[in-house]
């Protein structure tokens, strides 16, 4: 789904010619806490949630809930992750994601979809980069169709404005397009405040299994909405064209719908986030080594079932890392979770836990391939003495040095792995040296 084209970074940008016009209702009151992502120094964080006059929130986890790939409810509305991009896929979207999202369409002699949303992009062209976060308020209309020209009026939820559409415009515009974009100010999220959209419009039907509690709307399904701060509310999309426009093919020059697709998440407790990079032992000591990525100054736990281990925190870029001792034998898995602190004004955290069996530490020492002999030797070590090491394709190895009979050319690299009494093991690779 191509949702973004172009973010110019200023307060309110019009990209279509002619006359226009927007009523305007401050109907959002406040921006929550900025949430960081652990190995972006650069990146502030989006904010973490939106209020509207209602108090009602919704908020932008990362990364957002649902799907990108297929429109499955519930679901936030976003595009998939840049790939090769590791800020975007740690973020979990590309250039852009809604808080909150409203689009009306409608289908008869001429064709029209309004969108109206709360937007995190970035800069200008610039694609997920964590220098230039902005939230902005979208309204955009997008027609197509015979239009003649004059005055269109579009009649929506948050007021109403209007574009002057000229023959020139037609021509090259093939319809009469609106798009008003406020607040795409980088890092100064306090800006999307300060445009029409709000109180956040809410569905009156989701698909079944989605709780109306937890979401405005699923993403997917149609429904009639309610939330219009209007008097009286005009909870529709209606397009007014000028006389003779014939708008519906029925000598009509209106056509409307009161049918909006909405997706928002009402935010709860917010889940911290944990990544456990590595988590090895060594059976002599006994140790156990954890390597974690989780929020800045989470707590960190490491649990043998209902025994706590460790308790340690993560440091402000939310880098962690521990030596467990433990009492043979190796408590196999060990629970690792992590809980952020709760910011000033901000929503709670809840715990994330992952259950791993930490692994021995294997360790090529030697991967030669001797030309007299055309044989390759090679001798690995394990931090678990009981392990055994195999090397893929070959054969059992040990410390001392095995050599293995090739005939042909010998591999570039060799992997050796380790089973575990109880199954697992860690492995290693290694570049081939080649000797006379």
């Amino acid at each position: 789904m191509k949702l973004r084209k172009n973010i110019s970074l200023i307060l309110a940008v019009v990209l279509s010619a002619g006359l226009v016009s927007q009523a305007a209702f401050a109907g959002l009151a406040e921006v929550g806490p900025l949430r960081p992502i652990a190995g972006f120094p650069t990146f502030i964080g989006f904010p973490q949630w939106y209020k509207d006059t209602n108090g009602t929130m919704v908020e932008m986890p990362i990364p957002p809930a649902g799907f990108f790939a297929a429109l499955v409810p519930p679901t936030m509305i976003f595009d998939a992750p840049i790939p090769g991009n590791a800020f975007s896929a740690a973020l979990g979207f590309g250039s852009e994601c809604f808080y909150w999202y409203a689009a009306a369409a409608i289908k008869s002699r001429v064709k029209a979809v309004l969108t109206l949303g709360l937007e995190a992009s970035f800069g200008a062209g610039l694609g997920a980069d964590p220098t230039s976060p902005v939230v902005f308020q979208r309204v955009r209309l997008q027609s197509t169709g015979p239009f003649i020209p004059g005055t269109y009026t579009v009649k929506h939820p948050y007021g109403t404005f209007t574009v002057v559409q000229t023959a020139a415009l037609q021509r090259q515009q093939k319809g009469v397009r609106y798009v008003n974009d406020i607040g795409a100010i980088p890092n100064n999220f306090t800006a999307a405040l300060t445009g029409p959209i709000g109180p956040f419009l809410k569905a009156t039907a989701v698909a079944p299994g989605v709780d109306p509690t937890m979401w405005l709307g699923d993403g997917v399904t149609t429904s009639t909405v309610t939330g219009s701060p209007l008097v009286p509310p005009f909870n529709k999309f209606r397009l007014e064209g000028p006389p003779g426009s014939n708008l519906d093919g029925r000598g009509n020059n209106f056509v409307e719908t009161d049918l909006f697709t909405i997706s928002a998440k009402s935010p709860g407790a917010i889940s911290s986030s944990l990544t456990v990079d590595r988590l090895t032992y060594n059976a002599a000591v006994p140790e156990v080594d954890v390597f974690a990525v989780t929020d800045p100054d989470a707590t960190v736990t490491v649990s043998n079932g209902a025994t706590v281990l460790f308790t340690g925190t993560a440091n402000a870029a939310g880098k962690f890392a521990a030596q467990v001792p433990y009492v043979a034998p190796l408590p196999r898995p060990l629970t690792i979770s992590a809980l952020a602190p709760t910011p000033a004004g901000g929503l709670p955290f809840t715990a994330k836990s992952v259950n791993q069996n930490p692994v021995d530490v294997v360790t090529i020492t030697q991967a030669d391939y001797s030309l007299a002999g055309g044989t390759l030797t090679i001798a690995a070590t394990s931090s678990d003495p009981g392990a055994t090491l195999t090397a893929t394709g070959l054969g059992a190895v040990n410390p001392v040095g095995v050599a293995f009979p090739i005939v042909g050319p010998p591999p570039a690299t060799v992997e050796v792995t380790s089973t575990m009494v109880g199954g697992g093991g860690g492995k290693d690779t290694a570049l081939v040296n080649i000797v006379p």
